[in-house]
C-alpha cells in the first residue's frame, strides 16, 4: 500500500509541476526536491515490501499539501515543513538500509559448495577470460596444506598487492577435491577492511553448521564476542579436520582475535588467509611449519594469453595491432586486473581502426610511480571510455559497502528511481537498465557474483575500483563526478 501511495503522491507533483509550474515560481525547485526523495522511497518500498505497518499520518500531510499549493503563503510553510520531515528520513538512511537488507556492516561469507556464488574474487575479472599461470602455483600450496600429519596447526598466508588474483588463487586451491577430501570441515570468511567481528564469528557459526548439516543455535545471536569465540573453538574440537580460509585480512588486530578461537585439534588442521599487508602475513605465520605465500605478476608469456582471450576470445592477434597491443600490455606489468580491465575496454573497439587502439595507449602515458597507481590510471581509462549514460550508474555502486553483495533487481530499481536510465522507444525502463548493467559487467567494471538463468542476479564492485571511484579524480570528488553526469 505504501508504495502504491508514495507513487500516487509523486505522480501528482509531476502533473502539478507540468500544469502549475509558472504559478510556483521559486517554489518549484522546492517540490522537484520533493519529487526527487518520494523516487527514492518508492524504490526501497517496491523492492522490500512493508515489514511493518503502513503510517499513512505523513503521507496524509503530503497529500495535505499538495492539494493546498495553490495557497502560495501556505505552500511554503507546508512544503518547508515536509522538506524537513524529509531531511530526517535522508539522515535516517541506515534505518531505510537495514530494513531492505543493505548492512553497512558487511562481512561475508559464504559455503565454497555454492558453484555460484563467490564470497569475494579478488580477480572475478579474470575468471572469465579463462585463468592463466595459476596451475603451478595452486599445485604448490595444496601440497603445502597436505604435507604431514602432525597435530599443530598450520597456516598459510598468500599475500600480494590488489589486482594480483589472491582470492582466485586460494579459491581454487580450497575447491579442490583432493583438499575437500582430506579436510571434511571447510568454510571461507571474508574479512575486508570493515570488519564486525562479532558479525564475522556469527556467520562462521552459520556456515559450520551448514556444512555438517547442522541447525544454529538461536542463542548465537545474543551472546558476547568471548562467548562466540569459545562456541567457535568448543565446536571445531568436535568436528574433526578442518581447513578455514580468511579473505582480504587487513590487519594484525584481526589474526590476534581469531587465533584464540582456532584450536590445535588433533588432526592437522590449516588456516589460510590472504592479505595485502605483508605484515599480516608474518604475523600469522611464526611457527616452523607455517608458510608465506608471495604472489607474483604474471609472466608476460602468461599476460599475452590472458589478453589475447580477454580481446580475442583466445585467437590471434591481427598484425597490424601486434605493436600497439604489446605497448598497452607492458604497462600492465602482469597484473591479471588491469589486464583484463584494459582488455575489456580495447575488446569493445572496432578490430579495424587501429587509430582507437592506438588513442588508448597513448592515453596511458609515461611511467607512473607505482602499480598500483599505474592500475588505477587504466581503471580510470576504462571509466572515462565509458558513454555518458553509464558513468553514474557506475560510480553510484560505491554508495555500497566493501565487499557487498549487491542485488541488482534492487539496484535497477534505484537507479531507475535516480533518473539515471533513459527512456528508449519500444523498451520498458527497466529492460533499458538491464541493458546498462549488463554492458558493465561485459566492459569488466562490474563483476557478476551469482547469475539465475544467464541473467545476473548479485554483483559487486571491485576493491581497486571503488577506491578509485571513492576517492578524487583529479581535482574532482566522487559527488561531483557523478552531477557532471547527470
Amino acid at each position: 500500500m505504501a508504495e502504491t501511495v508514495v507513487s500516487f503522491v509523486s505522480n501528482r507533483l509531476t502533473t502539478l509541476l507540468q500544469e502549475e509550474g509558472s504559478l510556483l515560481g521559486g517554489l518549484r525547485q522546492e517540490v522537484e526536491l520533493i519529487k526527487d526523495e518520494l523516487g527514492h522511497m518508492r524504490a526501497f518500498l517496491k523492492v522490500a515490501e512493508p515489514k511493518e505497518d503502513d503510517d499513512p499520518s505523513s503521507l496524509q500531510r503530503i497529500l495535505k499539501a499538495i492539494k493546498s499549493l495553490r495557497a502560495r503563503h501556505q505552500v511554503a510553510s507546508e512544503i518547508q515543513s515536509i522538506k524537513s520531515r524529509i531531511k530526517n528520513i535522508s539522515e535516517g538512511r541506515q534505518r531505510y538500509q537495514a530494513e531492505f537488507g543493505i548492512d553497512d556492516r558487511v562481512t561475508g561469507s559464504s559455503t565454497m559448495n555454492d558453484s555460484w556464488r563467490y564470497s569475494r574474487d579478488d580477480a572475478l575479472l579474470v575468471e572469465e577470460a579463462k585463468l592463466v599461470g595459476i596451475d603451478q602455483p595452486k599445485q604448490h600450496l595444496i601440497s603445502k596444506l597436505l604435507e604431514g600429519h602432525d597435530h599443530q596447526l598450520k597456516v598459510i598466508s598468500v599475500v600480494g598487492m590488489a589486482g594480483l588474483g589472491k582470492t582466485t588463487l586460494v579459491k581454487k586451491v580450497h575447491e579442490d577435491p583432493d583438499v575437500r577430501k582430506n579436510f571434511p570441515v571447510c568454510a571461507w570468511v571474508t574479512v575486508s577492511q570493515t570488519c564486525d567481528f562479532p558479525k564475522l564469528l556469527t556467520d562462521l557459526i552459520r556456515q559450520l553448521h551448514k556444512e555438517l548439516n547442522k541447525s544454529v543455535p538461536q542463542f548465537i545471536e545474543s551472546i558476547s564476542t568471548i562467548e562466540l569465540k569459545e562456541f567457535v573453538k568448543d565446536f571445531l574440537q568436535q568436528a574433526g579436520r578442518y581447513a578455514i580460509v580468511f579473505d582480504d585480512v587487513w590487519d594484525v588486530e584481526f589474526w590476534n582475535e581469531i587465533k584464540f578461537a582456532l584450536p590445535e585439534g588433533n588432526y592437522g588442521n590449516r588456516v589460510m588467509l590472504t592479505t595485502r599487508n605483508a605484515d599480516v602475513a608474518s604475523a600469522s605465520c611464526i611457527e616452523s611449519q607455517d608458510y608465506v605465500h608471495k604472489m607474483e605478476p604474471l609472466s608476460n608469456e602468461d599476460s599475452w594469453t590472458l589478453f589475447r582471450n580477454k580481446i580475442f576470445k583466445g585467437n590471434r592477434c591481427p598484425d597490424h595491432l601486434m605493436d600497439v597491443a604489446k605497448a598497452v600490455l607492458d604497462k600492465c606489468d602482469g597484473l591479471p586486473l588491469a589486464i583484463v580491465a584494459i582488455g575489456g575496454l580495447l575488446a569493445s573497439k572496432d578490430v579495424s581502426r587501429i587509430d582507437e587502439w592506438e588513442k588508448i595507449q597513448q592515453s596511458l602515458g609515461g611511467e607512473f610511480t607505482g602499480k598500483l597507481e599505474r592500475v588505477k590510471r587504466i581503471l580510470s581509462l576504462s571509466y572515462n571510455d565509458l558513454p555518458s549514460h553509464l558513468k553514474p550508474c557506475l560510480l553510484y555502486l560505491t554508495i555500497y559497502p566493501e565487499d557487498y553483495l549487491i542485488d541488482c533487481n534492487m539496484l535497477i530499481l534505484l537507479w531507475i528511481a535516480e533518473r539515471f536510465v533513459e527512456w528508449r522507444e519500444g523498451m520498458s525502463i527497466e529492460d533499458v537498465a538491464w541493458g546498462y548493467l549488463r554492458e558493465l559487467i561485459s566492459r569488466s567494471l562490474i563483476q557478476a557474483t551469482k547469475c539465475f538463468m544467464k541473467d545476473p542476479h548479485t554483483c559487486r564492485i571491485h576493491d581497486l575500483m571503488r577506491e578509485l571511484f571513492s576517492s578524487s579524480q583529479g581535482n574532482k570528488t566522487w559527488s561531483q563526478l557523478l552531477l557532471d553526469n547527470q
